[in-house]
C-alpha cells in the first residue's frame, strides 16, 4: 500500500525518512508523495566534473543550459533515509516530458540513506534551459511486508 501525507509527514517528521524537503512540501504535501528538487549537475566522463551546485539557502535563481542531445548526472537536494519496512519509489515528474527531457533514475529499498542521483537527458535538438532547485521528481513510500533483510553489500 502506497503511504499518505499524514502517515508521510509523520515519518518525515519522527524518522526523517526525507531530509531537506522544502516549505511546501511539508506544509502541504500532496499526491500520496514528495517532490525531490534539482541540487547538483555533473558533467559524464572519466572524472565526474561538478559543474553546478545550488546552495537552497542562498535564494538565487540559477540555471543551466542543457544542449540538446546532452546527458548530465544529477543528485537531488533532499535526501532518503528509508526504514526497513519501507521501499521509496522515484519516478520523473510530468513536466520534464513535455519539454522533452527524459530521465533514467532507480528506487531505493530498505535501508538506503543517501541522496537519490538520476541521469537527465535532453531529447531535443534544441537547447532547454533548467532551473536549479526546481521539482524534477516524486518520491512514494510503499510499506514492505515481512522478511526484510538489510542490502549488505560486500566491500572491495
Amino acid at each position: 500500500m502506497i503511504l499518505g501525507e499524514d502517515v508521510l509527514l509523520k515519518l518525515v517528521k519522527q524518522e526523517k525518512i526525507v531530509v531537506g524537503l522544502s516549505e511546501f512540501e511539508l506544509k502541504k504535501p500532496e499526491a500520496a508523495g514528495f517532490d525531490l528538487r534539482l541540487g547538483s549537475i555533473f558533467k559524464l566522463g572519466i572524472n565526474r566534473e561538478k559543474i553546478f551546485v545550488i546552495d537552497v539557502e542562498e535564494g538565487v535563481e540559477r540555471f543551466f543550459d542543457l544542449k540538446g542531445g546532452e546527458q548530465v548526472l544529477c543528485t537531488t537536494v533532499e535526501e532518503l533515509n528509508v526504514p526497513n519496512y519501507l521501499f521509496a519509489m522515484v519516478y520523473p515528474k510530468q513536466e520534464l516530458f513535455n519539454l522533452g527531457l527524459s530521465v533514467s533514475v532507480s528506487n531505493h529499498g530498505p535501508c538506503s540513506k543517501c541522496f537519490v542521483r538520476f541521469l537527465l537527458i535532453n531529447n531535443n535538438k534544441k537547447t532547454v534551459r533548467v532551473q536549479l532547485g526546481s521539482s524534477m521528481l516524486r518520491v512514494s513510500f510503499i510499506e514492505v511486508k515481512k522478511g526484510v533483510k538489510q542490502y549488505n553489500r560486500p566491500k572491495k
